[in-house]
């Protein structure tokens, strides 16, 4: 069972255009119908970091707000701008560690004033039969 700010690998799901994609880590933002959350990714490089932070959905994120016994030391971020739907019976994922409340909030703010412009996307393929 996963609760919100917990840190998740979810071993196989399919993205926002309906493709496959194995073992990737997400953010709980929520686990009362489905688990909700939000993609975390890292930078290969200082000219991806440049790129992708230039996004307006990506949040940088540094592992210094991230705690647990298996973190991943890199600093990437996160793609809030997008809220992945899992089915909690049919999703195989682990827990494996879990943000500080501050980062949480922040990202909460950020997801509502996304909501508010229209630019949150509810990426449901994981939950549909």
């Amino acid at each position: 069972m996963c609760r919100p700010g917990d840190i998740i690998i979810i071993k196989n799901f399919k993205d926002e255009l309906g493709s496959s994609v194995d073992k990737h880590s997400f953010i709980v933002i929520d686990n009362k119908k489905y688990i909700t959350s939000n993609m975390m990714c890292s930078f290969k490089d200082d000219d991806q970091k440049q790129k992708k932070l230039k996004y307006y959905g990506n949040y940088e994120i540094d592992s210094n707000y991230i705690n647990g016994n298996s973190i991943n030391t890199k600093n990437g971020y996160i793609k809030i701008d997008k809220l992945y739907h899992f089915d909690k019976d049919k999703t195989n994922y682990k827990v494996i560690a879990h943000v500080d409340i501050k980062l949480l909030s922040k990202m909460y703010k950020y997801m509502l004033g996304l909501s508010i412009k229209g630019r949150l996307k509810v990426v449901d393929s994981n939950i549909k039969t």
